[in-house]
């Protein structure tokens, strides 16, 4: 399915302006919800359990108290959320926001749920591991006509010592604009209440019930919304203005992939870096995807100055010091790091020294993430002044900020909102240039023996295996000149991705027909689900007296053609295979693939035993058989195969005995 372009919309740099600490946006953020007048928009995927943020909610109260017509819509990943809520109830958001649901009218608190997540892991795997499926992670903050896009929570540490990026834009359509995307994640999420409980009210299925089904929903319900956002843009704008904006979603978990910012932004990159310019990159948790560490290799092969990368310092990651095993997460983003530098060196004879950084300051953690578009690299002088550094930087820069932390989990299992700014006004260069000083002043170039040195090779191995699993998704994705791209679903939303498959390669072919095989696994998977609903619906009908017939024959029809395809497909899976690796049917094989690599599922027959015959005795055996009759007559039994076999009691040759034998 086609995916629209992005929402492009402009505006005065006089409407744009950014913020540049976090106690700034604190305070910025409760003067927003304290002066309100027509709505409040909070979206982020948790709101803390602290002192600053019960004063926040505070604020938004005494709001709704002076003026209850003022809407207020709250939207946040429910698995986060919930955690947060366990942990310090009396000052949880959601016990707080209940008895404004109660007392207040136009009050919305939404909790997203992932669908990759789904109804059977709910059992067994409980928050903080189930965030790892996909979380709601839009950072949008509107408060009448001025809106923030950051890729800030509303916790206390990002009120305090967090290092990130706020962006604040006043313009009424703009804040409409933000405020429809929200409300529209808000018709697919479940409604908190003044009971404390959370309720599926949405007209879509509940994702708890029917994953898959919901995915493909939220795609064609995200479609539809860019589809008619660009029709209001294009009869609301009248004239380019100076600031141009593009805006562009993250859906990875839909059905299939709303991939809108991985496209367009990669060929953006590319296109840029191929035209001479320099892309300076910044995000708090390094775990890149393979595409785009592809696509930065071939930034670094125009130009090896054209590239830099700053993260954060092990000590700088939000998770240092949170116990014994979250202290060993900032470790493998290092391990990424170390991978990200190797793929860069690749075709070089040593590793490269001059694109890799990471940022640390005492008593801060690191949360920034965007692109830079720049004329010239970042070479920052120690002590340099503010005046010196703008001077020596020639523009424009363009930067790219949102949610994005640009890792797997953002690109494949996350919602998120990315945001593309370039402008030629002195007034947003200026800003521009001092969040790019504030950032050099504590990065330094770390090279790859110092990163490598931190980890054992154990870390190695297992960072291997926690980007295979981060890089699960269920959504089958666009083809790749040269190759195939794959991205199918398998089991509970797992993936398989076989990025540039080419047939010439035995080792990809292998690769392929595994694929194949997980996906014909796969579907009796499917096929059973399937066959559940329409149980369930035969039941229903069947339970109610006034049935329809009609619908009745249809269900039983539809169930009995699913258990024809379902025998089928079990039949050929039991079929001359190995129940490790069954084969795939003639049928659903890819005919780019050679068959000699299907039949390496299947299993070796088993060799029958013979037994070696005996010789025959050369004797007559028309004797030997009068014999044994006459000796059976006298035994009781009967000759069967040259053998004497005793009669059961109460039988004869003939029939069942008169009596016992004896008698």
């Amino acid at each position: 399915m086609d995916i629209p372009g992005p929402l492009e919309y402009s505006l005065e740099p006089d409407n744009i302006s950014f913020i540049n600490s976090a106690s700034n946006f604190y305070t910025k953020i409760c003067e927003m919800c304290r002066n309100a007048k027509k709505r409040i928009v909070l979206s982020c995927l948790y709101i803390g359990t602290g002192d600053l943020e019960s004063n926040l909610i505070q604020e938004i109260t005494a709001c709704k108290s002076e003026r209850p017509n003022v809407t207020l819509d709250v939207l946040v990943d429910k698995e986060r959320q919930c955690r947060s809520n366990t942990l310090n109830k009396e000052k949880s958001p959601l016990y707080l926001f209940a008895p404004m649901i109660k007392h207040f009218d136009n009050v919305k608190i939404s909790l997203f749920f992932n669908p990759l997540f789904g109804r059977i892991m709910t059992h067994f795997v409980k928050s903080p591991l189930s965030e790892v499926f996909g979380t709601m992670h839009l950072k949008i903050y509107i408060s009448d006509s001025t809106c923030i896009i950051t890729g800030a929570n509303l916790s206390n540490e990002y009120f305090v010592s967090r290092y990130d990026r706020y962006v604040v834009i006043e313009d009424t359509f703009f804040a409409d604009m933000m405020h429809t995307i929200v409300a529209t994640m808000q018709s697919a999420s479940f409604d908190w209440t003044a009971n404390m409980e959370a309720k599926w009210n949405s007209n879509l299925v509940n994702p708890l019930d029917d994953a898959m089904l919901f995915r493909n929903q939220m795609f064609i319900k995200t479609r539809t919304l860019v589809e008619m956002l660009h029709q209001v843009i294009a009869s609301k704008q009248q004239k380019p203005k100076e600031c141009r904006i593009k805006i562009m979603l993250q859906l990875g978990f839909t059905l299939p992939s709303f991939d809108q910012e991985e496209r367009i932004l990669f060929d953006y990159l590319y296109k840029e870096a191929k035209n001479g310019k320099y892309v300076f990159i910044s995000t708090a948790y390094l775990n890149m995807t393979d595409r785009l560490m592809q696509v930065l290799k071939k930034i670094h092969n125009f130009n090896h100055n054209a590239l830099q990368v700053l993260t954060a310092n092990p000590r700088a990651n939000s998770f240092w010091g949170c116990g014994r095993l979250r202290t060993l997460i900032p470790l493998f983003y290092s391990s990424a790091a170390c991978k990200l530098i190797r793929v860069l060196s690749e075709g070089l004879t040593h590793y490269v020294e001059n694109v890799y950084m990471e940022f640390y300051k005492p008593n801060s953690t690191f949360h920034s993430k965007g692109f830079w578009i720049l004329n010239q690299r970042l070479d920052f002088v120690p002590n340099e002044e503010f005046e010196s550094f703008s001077n020596r930087i020639k523009g424009p820069i363009y930067t790219v900020v949102g949610s994005s932390n640009y890792g797997a989990r953002s690109y494949y299992r996350d919602l998120e909102i990315t945001m593309l700014l370039e402008s030629d006004s002195p007034k947003v260069q200026k800003h521009l240039k001092e969040e790019l000083y504030s950032m050099l002043e504590y990065a330094t170039y770390v090279t790859y023996s110092t990163v490598n040195q931190r980890l054992a090779l154990s870390f190695h191995v297992v960072t291997s295996l926690k980007r295979r699993f981060c890089n699960l998704t269920g959504f089958i994705g666009p083809g790749v000149k040269g190759g195939i791209l794959f991205r199918h679903k398998i089991g509970l939303g797992a993936k398989v991705d076989l990025l540039n498959i080419k047939e010439t390669t035995p080792k990809n072919q292998l690769a392929w027909a595994l694929f194949e095989v997980s996906r014909f696994t796969a579907k009796l998977g499917t096929l059973y689900k399937k066959l559940r609903i329409f149980k369930r619906q035969r039941r229903a009908i069947v339970n109610e007296f006034t049935s329809d017939q009609t619908e009745l024959n249809r269900i039983t029809a539809e169930k009995r053609r699913i258990e024809r395809r379902l025998k089928g497909y079990k039949r050929a899976l039991l079929k001359d295979s190995n129940p490790v690796e069954p084969h795939v049917p003639i049928e659903f094989q890819s005919k780019n693939v050679s068959p000699l690599f299907y039949k390496l599922g299947i299993a070796k027959k088993q060799r029958k035993h013979f037994i070696p015959q005996k010789e025959k005795k050369e004797t007559d055996e028309k004797p030997l058989r009068e014999f044994m009759n006459i000796l059976s007559q006298v035994k009781g039994g009967t000759f069967v195969k040259e053998r004497l076999v005793p009669l059961p009691p109460f039988c004869t040759r003939g029939g069942l005995k008169k009596g016992p034998r004896g008698l």
